[in-house]
């Protein structure tokens, strides 16, 4: 119920008003990333985000950008299931879900899109959650999974290189 909750508050915000800067700039990359690249090339060092989001466009086009918010809303939703499961052993689960709420609740005084913020925090998670789970349980699968989602958010948004330090 509590997660149903946080993605339902998420869902009420997309129906706000428009930004036509940084969603319009997200929606015509992820509309163009696979018919015609070469005129969104500009965008490429967030290439996996791009492609992420073509598809995810591709899937959903009759939503156009709210479409493109209601993404944002799940993949933000999924990083708060995620860092729950991962979390909830250490922490009071009560005292989890209110941080976790929190969070969200500050984290969107904007509308949050499909867009490399959220793909980057939501690789991250996964990437933690793998690397902890293999060291936890010494499992060398888990741990190559993990670098392989650290690799990946590199493309994700380019400046996150800085995460293969996790990997050390």
């Amino acid at each position: 119920m509590f997660f149903l909750l946080v993605f339902a508050f998420q869902v009420m915000l997309i129906f706000q008003g428009f930004d036509l800067s940084d969603e319009g700039f997200l929606s015509i990359f992820y509309r163009r990333i696979f018919s015609d690249p070469v005129s969104v090339s500009y965008n490429f060092m967030f290439w996996l985000t791009g492609i992420i989001g073509g598809l995810w466009v591709k899937l959903i086009s009759p939503l156009g950008l709210w479409g493109i918010r209601l993404g944002g809303a799940i993949v933000n939703t999924i990083t708060v299931v995620i860092t729950y499961n991962l979390l909830r052993k250490y922490l009071n689960p009560e005292y989890l879900k209110l941080g976790l709420l929190l969070v969200v609740l500050s984290l969107n005084n904007d509308i949050k899109v499909l867009n490399y913020n959220t793909l980057s925090s939501l690789f991250y998670v996964i990437a933690i959650c793998f690397l902890h789970s293999g060291l936890e349980k010494a499992h060398w699968g888990k741990i190559f999974l993990g670098g392989f989602f650290v690799g990946l958010n590199v493309f994700i948004r380019t400046p996150n290189i800085l995460q293969l330090g996790l990997v050390l």
